[in-house]
């Protein structure tokens, strides 16, 4: 079943989790809220097991991943005049689907409106020159991790 995102039905399941630090707090003690932290726990191929096992968890029944591949975490548009992404952490499970993981340690107006736009490139990478693409789109997952409680996002 496809899901319904912002009233439009979507083949591509994108799923934003908003996990908020009292969710956390043992995640949120060990890395004080640094995103250099976060990167050096899990950003690396020593400790991809940690990180495998923060998604699943994350996840839930959702979906259960059997091994990623770190992807390079800079999007820098299709022209110069486009606005790049840096993601913090940005991955693939054996599916293809990919995962981009953000850590925000202070208030940002728009965070959800920028998680939405950076989902936006793993997408538009699936597209296939040709007749030949029938936009079947795998699955692009958007993790924040807001280091902050209270307000709307």
């Amino acid at each position: 079943m496809s899901p319904n995102i912002m009233g439009i039905k979507s083949a591509t399941a994108i799923f934003t989790l908003w996990i908020a630090k009292k969710n956390i707090s043992i995640l949120s003690q060990i890395l004080d809220g640094s995103p250099l932290r976060f990167k050096k726990l899990f950003g690396s191929e020593f400790n991809k097991e940690l990180l495998i096992d923060f998604l699943n968890q994350v996840l839930g029944d959702r979906e259960q991943i059997q091994d990623l591949t770190y992807l390079n975490t800079e999007n820098l548009g299709n022209t110069k005049a486009d606005r790049k992404a840096v993601f913090d952490l940005y991955c693939e499970n054996e599916k293809g689907e990919k995962f981009i993981i953000e850590l925000q340690n202070v208030k940002q107006e728009f965070f959800k409106d920028r998680s939405i736009y950076y989902a936006t490139f793993p997408i538009q990478s699936q597209a296939v020159k040709g007749k030949d693409w029938n936009y079947y789109l795998k699955a692009v997952y958007t993790i924040g991790i807001l280091n902050r409680s209270g307000g709307p996002l």
